[in-house]
């Protein structure tokens, strides 16, 4: 029912990454559907060498609230790891398309794969925050 994001998480541990530590998301709490909305990845640096891959970023249902690996529907991914300012303390925006659904209640996702340290692990950061959409667009 959900596009999976196994493949684009893949393709993400596979890039060169960048060093540091995506530390906030910061994204606005309503959205249009089918447009785009600003989202702010901040950066930090980090003491030991994070590699982080990307972002991934979907919208899921409230029904999904406590569903803390679901991404839901896609609504974007972007390759950090040729990025010059993420994640060394700095902070970036990126245009992020809102999925054609229902206006309702749902939660935007960001999930940030990256590597920690010289042990080659990869792990997930998740951050799910309340969202609104509006629009026509299925209804």
């Amino acid at each position: 029912m959900y596009p999976s994001v196994v493949a684009t998480l893949a393709l993400a541990a596979s890039a060169l990454p960048a060093l540091g530590l995506v530390s906030n998301v910061i994204a606005p709490s309503t959205g249009v559907c089918g447009q785009n909305i600003s989202v702010t990845l901040q950066g930090q640096e980090s003491l030991t060498n994070n590699l982080v891959f990307g972002a991934a970023w979907g919208v899921k249902p409230a029904s999904l609230k406590n569903c803390t690996s679901c991404l839901g529907y896609k609504a974007g991914y972007q390759d950090l790891s040729k990025n010059e300012k993420l994640p060394f303390g700095r902070n970036e925006t990126f245009q992020v398309e809102i999925p054609d659904l229902p206006n309702g209640e749902y939660y935007f996702v960001t999930t940030i794969p990256y590597e920690v340290g010289e042990s080659g692990g990869v792990q997930l950061r998740t951050w799910n925050q309340s969202f609104t959409i509006t629009g026509d667009c299925m209804n």
